[in-house]
C-alpha cells in the first residue's frame, strides 16, 4: 500500500467531515440482531495518511502540506495496517451473535447513487443516497464501514501545535427495503507521539502512536457494539 499523497493539504476538511457525523450518531436497534435479515459488508479503509485538525484557513493550509512526513508514513504502513484487525472485530463480533453477513467486493462510490426523496413527514432517518438497488446482491441490509488512520498534526495557523497517531471508525447499517438508516456510528482516539517523531529508518515512536490510537479505537467499537 502506498500513502496517498491526495490527503495531504485536505486532510482537516476531511477530519471535520468525520466529525460532523458524530453530532448524529443513531444508536443499534434493539432488534437488529436478532431479525433474520442478511447484512452485507462494504468495507473502505484508506491507505495510510496525514490529516490537520486546528484552526486554518486556506492559506494556512497551503503553507502547511506535510510532506516531510511522507517518507515516514510509507514506511509505517509496511507494519502498521488495520484491514485485517478490522475485519476481523466485526466478523467476529457478528458469528457470535449469530447474525448472518457476507462480506462484499464492491466499492462504494456515492456518485454511483441517486439522492433519496425522504418520505414527507417521516420521523425516520434515511440515507441521503438511494442504496436499495445493492438489495440485488441477495442482502436486506448494507454495513457500511470507513476507516482512517495515520498521523493527526494539529496548528494554529500556520504554527504547529501537536502530533498524534490518529485512527477513526465511521459505521453506518442501512435497510435496504426502505434505505433507513439502522445504526450510524463515529468512534475515533488519538495517541500523543511520545519523543521525536523522526527516529529514521524505522520511525519507533511515530509508529508506535498509530498503532496505539487503531487499538484504542477498535476496543470503542467493539464495546459499542457490544452494547
Amino acid at each position: 500500500m502506498k500513502l496517498k499523497i491526495g490527503l495531504l493539504g485536505i486532510a482537516s476538511i476531511l477530519i471535520l467531515l468525520l466529525n460532523s457525523c458524530a453530532s448524529s450518531n443513531i444508536p443499534m436497534k434493539n432488534d437488529f440482531y436478532k431479525n433474520n435479515k442478511k447484512l452485507g459488508i462494504i468495507y473502505t479503509i484508506d491507505d495510510i495518511g496525514i490529516y490537520k485538525g486546528g484552526a486554518q484557513g486556506l492559506l494556512d493550509m497551503a503553507l502547511t502540506p506535510g510532506d516531510r512526513f511522507r517518507e515516514a508514513l510509507i514506511i509505517i504502513d509496511s507494519t502498521v495496517n488495520p484491514t485485517n484487525r478490522i475485519k476481523s472485530l466485526f466478523s467476529d463480533m457478528l458469528v457470535s451473535k449469530n447474525k448472518s453477513f457476507i462480506e462484499l467486493d464492491y466499492i462504494y462510490d456515492q456518485n454511483n447513487f441517486i439522492k433519496f426523496e425522504n418520505p414527507k413527514n417521516s420521523k425516520i432517518k434515511y440515507h441521503k443516497y438511494d442504496l436499495r438497488g445493492i438489495k440485488n446482491k441477495g442482502i436486506d441490509e448494507l454495513l457500511i464501514i470507513r476507516v482512517k488512520h495515520g498521523l493527526l498534526v494539529s496548528y494554529y495557523g500556520v504554527i504547529e501545535t501537536g502530533k498524534f497517531g490518529y485512527c477513526g471508525i465511521y459505521s453506518e447499517i442501512i435497510d435496504l427495503n426502505d434505505n433507513s438508516i439502522v445504526f450510524k456510528n463515529l468512534l475515533d482516539a488519538t495517541a500523543k507521539i511520545k519523543g521525536e517523531w523522526k527516529t529514521p529508518p524505522k520511525y519507533e515512536n511515530l509508529e508506535s502512536a498509530i498503532e496505539t490510537a487503531i487499538t484504542t479505537t477498535l476496543a470503542k467499537e467493539k464495546s459499542n457494539l457490544n452494547k
